[in-house]
């Protein structure tokens, strides 16, 4: 109210800021440390030498034995999805094409709250497989790396995290839809004549048949039995001791580390540090080769992080605070959706953290949320 309305004068006197301008005056401020550009005569140009120039002249360093790096990040599905997600067929193909690559070690990066259980299985064989060659498998886990992105953690010698890295939920489940308590509210059942429990399931309108409960519940049973023992045999404890802090929960890295999910705090570099030095490499003997695409470029991720994505007609929109709050209350729509979309999907059964923060981006305005209107009118509202 003091500013009249101006968020950009009222982020000033909060101490927030230390001058208003536009391009252009921030453009004469740079020139005024860094210098005047002598060739470039557009308003605000400044001093600087380009990103790609700058790359150009520091080549990474790349001599020594190779250390390779795989990164799942994004939701776990089947196929090929990418970047974004982490398709199981894109991940276990490029952990496969580096098998003629003569790594010493292999360093798998993971920012991931999980999802498909067969692709996760995929991609845990495709480390193993590196693994068979004997070479020290480490893995780093980022922001995330829960359900599905613990799953094929298990592969790791040895597993390093941050203390506020949230991972566990060692758990899967299946959702499949009936609608037969729904019709009911407005009278209506189904009936048949069945030769076999089976026949004409699964049934969404009438509902399933305990024999097909049953069998769908003892497929999920039969998951989590299989997930429990792969981080028994990863972590050293009986099935029982994994039982007691999985079904589902969800740790920090710091607890995650007490109950032996953890074996040490650190980020990427302290993986690949003990990967070279289990495989017997001093420093200046090794480097890091990130497999398959190249990882995105921090100027990039900057600049999504700060100004948006030019190419996303979301973020050229939501530039003031009214387009802001209207592009949270669009995203917040879009995770419902999402949600329920994953839920009711039928991609099969998940080992995804349903208690996690959703990587999902929503739709774009005007996009189809066939699954929210499906529900409303269902329930009539």
């Amino acid at each position: 109210r003091s500013a009249g309305g101006d968020a950009a004068t009222a982020a000033k006197k909060a101490g927030l800021v230390d001058r208003l301008g536009d391009k252009v005056a921030f453009g004469k401020r740079v020139a005024e440390i860094a210098g005047k550009d002598r060739w470039d005569k557009t308003p605000g140009a400044y001093a600087k030498t380009e990103l790609d120039s700058w790359l150009a002249d520091n080549e990474p360093y790349d001599s020594g034995e190779t250390i390779g790096v795989v990164t799942i990040a994004g939701e776990i599905v089947d196929g090929d999805a990418g970047p974004g997600s982490a398709g199981g067929d894109r991940i276990a193909k490029v952990l496969d094409d580096a098998l003629d690559d003569d790594l010493k070690g292999l360093v798998v990066r993971v920012d991931s709250p999980g999802g498909s259980v067969l692709a996760s299985e995929e991609i845990r064989r495709a480390i193993l497989r590196h693994k068979a060659t004997g070479i020290p498998i480490a893995v780093s886990m980022g922001n995330l790396a829960a359900s599905g992105g613990y799953w094929v953690s298990t592969t790791g010698d040895r597993i390093f995290a941050e203390p506020e890295t949230i991972t566990g939920s060692i758990g899967i489940f299946g959702v499949v839809p009936s609608f037969e308590k729904t019709l009911a509210k407005f009278g209506i059942d189904s009936d048949g004549i069945q030769t076999t429990p089976l026949s004409g399931q699964p049934d969404i309108l009438g509902g399933f048949t305990p024999q097909v409960d049953a069998l769908l519940q003892k497929t999920i049973e039969h998951g989590y039995d299989l997930f429990v023992t792969l981080v028994a045999q990863s972590r050293h404890k009986t099935v029982q001791q994994i039982d007691a802090i999985g079904q589902g929960h969800v740790w920090d890295g710091g607890t995650a580390r007490q109950i032996g999910l953890v074996d040490q705090f650190g980020g990427l570099d302290d993986a690949l540090e003990w990967a070279a030095k289990r495989a017997g490499l001093k420093d200046g003997q090794w480097h890091a080769k990130f497999l398959g695409s190249k990882p995105d470029r921090y100027d990039t991720l900057i600049q999504q992080l700060v100004i948006g994505d030019p190419d996303d007609d979301d973020q050229a929109q939501a530039r003031d605070l009214v387009g802001f709050a209207a592009l949270h209350e669009r995203e917040a729509a879009g995770r419902a959706e999402a949600g329920l979309k994953r839920l009711l999907g039928g991609t099969g059964a998940q080992a995804y953290c349903l208690e996690c923060p959703s990587l999902t981006p929503a739709p774009a305005p005007g996009a189809d949320i066939g699954t929210l209107s499906m529900l409303a009118r269902l329930l009539g509202i």
